[in-house]
């Protein structure tokens, strides 16, 4: 678990966003709540390095892109945790644990991206409108 030491400032921005969010909510009470939020940072530290080794066409690059602008916002909230685009398409389709991923996106990822983009396809409503 990445400690808030540890942490750059925007991954400090991350932690509290995702542990206020989750005590206002009452979800979590405020330590289980900070737990899980350095939970989040991590992982989501482990997604862009991922993401960093894998093959990804330019059109789902520049699709995390015009989402963020077609939704406005940067980032996309998947099971409590704020992503980019690109990250959190890839935790719906692949799941949280990175090990699970493919080293290569498939045909089938770019369906599904313009699925969400176009607002129809399985799934869409729940990801896109979170």
């Amino acid at each position: 678990m990445v400690t808030i030491a540890e942490m750059t400032e925007q991954e400090h921005v991350l932690y509290f966003q995702i542990a206020d969010e989750l005590v206002a909510a009452r979800v979590m009470d405020e330590a289980t709540a900070t737990t899980y939020a350095a939970t989040c940072v991590a992982r989501a530290r482990a997604y862009e390095t991922k993401i960093q080794s894998m093959t990804i066409p330019l059109y789902l690059r520049v699709w995390a892109v015009e989402m963020a602008a077609l939704r406005g916002r940067s980032t996309i909230k998947v099971h409590h945790n704020h992503l980019p685009w690109l990250a959190g398409f890839l935790v719906t389709r692949y799941g949280e644990a990175v090990e699970s991923w493919p080293d290569a996106t498939t045909d089938e990822d770019l369906k599904r991206a313009r699925e969400w983009k176009t607002g129809h396809g399985r799934g869409v409503s729940k990801a896109v409108t979170a």
